[in-house]
């Protein structure tokens, strides 16, 4: 698998590489293929191969257009494909994209040696995602992520696929029977052919460039004919894979849940209401509050608050999650009733992902108040933008006050979990870091409040105890290598922070528990 352990980006690195940098391409075989109209509207170029192996990228009035994604059209065949590949790699050098998607079209063999015809669940236009890529030719493989970065609506399913196989040649006798002898296709079930992903895979792999597939279904090996006359279809099923992130991004529901903060809350709501970009809606979850709570949020805000009563005491995660269960919009944004946005959040978050449309998830700058006084970061907090799977295992980087996330991300990688006290925010994010890059607002409109005593951190003892079953619960869903071995560092160091901890307060059975643990790694 591609190792993303140095697709970390903060943004004077961005800056640095072509203007405000491509974070984003796209690649496809043909221009017949993709659906330009949707793509031109979000204003996202679309060059030739040969225009970014002549420079467009480096040129000046590129630089300045501030685009942050493109769309190469390669050609057919391995070998533009390559080139393809190669011009985009070295036109960006030494900074890299965020990820590579390749779109186009794949055959389906009606015919392959040691399968069930289980190809026969697919028709034209229906959308594949292979779990591993392979040019037997080359002798390469690679193997997909789980998922892959844009997380598709609901009215456009992506199928999973064993096996996308890259061929030098067209096959059109739809029988990849008369390979068996290799063993490459004995046994793989699902299987589609194309001539372009795997050469591609194979130059952004050299350049440590995360790559992905996801292929159209065009016809069955045996007639070139049916190619052309279901490119029509083809575009349409990615115009919907597509149009959820070219969508504009006004719609947006805030969730805040609460507990016994009646000032706090007000506080945090007068802020979401003074937006200038006004939220869809706000919803406010009570998480069954003994005091006069809801009483103050239902009398001060009336209609302009969508108020939830728990009926009984459930924690944040479960607040969060009935809150963006009643919700209707395609963007939820957090806020937490201790702290509060400045008036331009939903405006500047809502731009940020009009310029950055590949971003399912994405959060802001913040400023950090601590006993009514300002106070400035350590390194390790300040927030990167990309990959940040890597840094997130030592500690939450996303803060939740400040994240804005795509309805269907949170449907795919959610929900918080229930049985967290604390920490919920740290395992939800992991798991979508994991597949997904975050992207960063520079601009600070979030005021996050702390050291004062209903703080969360600070009322649920030994947060590592729910830290360490999120890191546990991800290793055991992990199935790269490096990130194994990452994942079993990290957790070694914070279950012996545990053990320490609990030899000292003469906690025998957790003592005992922790040992088990790190002799289990």
């Amino acid at each position: 698998m591609i190792n993303r352990a140095n697709g970390i980006f903060m943004e004077c690195d961005l800056m640095a590489a072509t203007g405000r940098n491509l974070k984003f391409i796209m690649t496809a075989a043909l221009e017949q293929e993709l659906p330009l109209d949707l793509l031109k509207e979000a204003g996202i170029p679309v060059f030739s191969a040969r225009a970014v192996a002549s420079g467009i990228l480096q040129s000046r009035s590129f630089k300045q257009s501030g685009v942050n994604a493109a769309v190469v059209i390669t050609g057919v065949g391995p070998e533009r494909a390559r080139m393809a590949a190669k011009a985009i790699c070295q036109a960006l050098s030494p900074h890299i994209p965020l990820f590579v998607l390749n779109l186009g079209t794949a055959g389906l063999p009606k015919t392959v040696a040691g399968s069930s015809p289980v190809n026969a669940r697919f028709s034209p236009g229906s959308l594949l995602y292979p779990a591993e890529i392979l040019v037997p030719d080359r002798g390469f493989n690679m193997v997909q992520d789980r998922y892959f970065p844009i997380a598709p609506a609901s009215n456009c399913p992506v199928h999973d696929i064993s096996t996308l196989i890259s061929l030098s040649e067209p096959l059109l006798s739809g029988d990849l029977s008369g390979d068996a002898a290799s063993g490459v296709y004995f046994g793989k079930k699902g299987i589609a052919v194309d001539m372009e992903a795997g050469f591609q895979a194979e130059v952004f792999e050299q350049y440590n460039i995360p790559f992905y597939t996801v292929k159209a279904v065009s016809d069955f090996c045996d007639d070139e004919s049916l190619f052309y006359d279901n490119l029509s279809l083809i575009r349409d099923r990615f115009a919907r894979l597509l149009s959820p992130l070219l969508c504009g991004h006004d719609q947006v529901s805030v969730v805040i849940p609460v507990r016994n903060r009646p000032q706090k809350v007000v506080r945090a709501i007068d802020s979401v209401l003074s937006q200038i970009q006004p939220p869809r809606e706000l919803i406010v979850v009570d998480d069954c509050s003994k005091d006069d709570t809801a009483m103050q949020v239902e009398k001060r805000f009336g209609q302009a608050v969508h108020l939830i009563r728990m009926d009984q005491h459930g924690g944040v995660a479960r607040a969060r999650n009935i809150g963006i269960g009643h919700s209707t919009g395609q963007w939820i944004a957090l806020l937490d009733s201790d702290d509060e946005w400045k008036p331009g959040m939903l405006q500047s978050l809502s731009e940020f992902h009009r310029q950055n449309p590949f971003f399912e998830i994405s959060q802001c700058d913040e400023i950090w108040i601590r006993n009514g006084r300002r106070v400035n970061r350590r390194k390790y907090h300040l927030k990167q933008e990309g990959w940040i799977w890597d840094i997130s295992l030592e500690r939450c980087m996303i803060s939740p006050s400040a994240v804005m996330f795509s309805r269907r991300l949170f449907e795919l990688m959610g929900p918080f979990r229930e049985d967290f006290p604390a920490c919920e925010d740290y395992d939800l994010w992991l798991r979508i870091t994991r597949f997904f890059p975050v992207g960063l607002d520079p601009e600070p409109n979030l005021i996050k409040y702390g050291g004062h005593p209903d703080q969360l951190s600070r009322t649920v003892p030994v947060l590592d105890r729910f830290r360490v079953e999120a890191l546990r619960q991800a290793l055991v869903q992990e199935r790269d290598r490096r990130r194994i071995a990452e994942l079993k560092k990290v957790l070694r160091n914070k279950l012996w922070i545990l053990k320490q901890g609990a030899e000292k307060r003469g906690l025998v059975r957790d003592v005992q528990r922790y040992d088990a643990l790190l002799q289990g790694l």
